[in-house]
C-alpha cells in the first residue's frame, strides 16, 4: 500500500499503474484489432457528430474488413443525423449506408474477395468510418477492366 503524505500525488501513481498493468495485460488482445477514426453522434444535431478513434478487432469467419476509401451521403444520411429517419438507431451511431474501398483483412471462410480486392458496398449504417467489418455477402467487386462476364 502506499502511504506517503500527498494523497494526490498517491492517485497519480495508482492511476499511471493501473495504465500499465492495463495496457501490459490488454497487449495480446490488441495484435489482431486495427486502429480505426468514425464519425459518430446521437442524432438530432449536425454540432454532436465527433471524429472517435477506436479498435475493430478481425472480422469473423464470415466478414471481411474494408479500408474504405469513399462513402456516399445522401438524403437518408442527412435525415438519419437530423433524427428525422425512421430506422435511425437511438443512441450514439456512425452513420453512413455505402462506401468503397480496398479488402484489408478476410474471415476464415470467406472465398469470393482477397485482400487488396477493390470493392463497393451497402451497410445499415456505420459507413463514416476508415474501417469496418461486414459480411461478404454485402460486398462488391469493382472492376477496372472489362468484368469477369464479358472476358469470354
Amino acid at each position: 500500500m502506499i502511504t506517503s503524505k500527498n494523497r494526490a500525488q498517491d492517485n497519480l501513481i495508482l492511476l499511471v499503474l493501473k495504465t500499465y498493468f492495463w495496457a501490459f495485460i490488454h497487449q495480446a488482445d490488441q495484435t489482431n484489432m486495427t486502429t480505426r477514426q468514425s464519425y459518430q453522434l446521437k442524432a438530432g444535431n449536425l454540432a454532436n457528430m465527433k471524429l472517435v478513434t477506436a479498435q475493430l478487432e478481425d472480422p469473423a469467419a464470415d466478414e471481411v474488413q474494408i479500408e474504405v476509401k469513399a462513402i456516399g451521403l445522401n438524403f437518408a444520411d442527412v435525415f438519419a443525423i437530423w433524427g428525422l429517419y425512421a430506422a435511425t438507431p437511438k443512441g450514439e451511431f456512425i452513420p453512413g449506408l455505402e462506401y468503397a474501398g480496398v479488402v484489408s483483412k478476410t474471415g476464415s471462410a470467406v472465398t469470393t474477395v482477397k485482400e487488396g480486392d477493390r470493392i463497393m458496398g451497402v451497410t445499415r449504417f456505420g459507413a463514416y468510418t476508415t474501417h469496418l467489418n461486414i459480411d461478404h455477402r454485402y460486398v462488391c467487386l469493382l472492376y477496372t477492366s472489362p468484368s469477369p462476364r464479358d472476358r469470354g
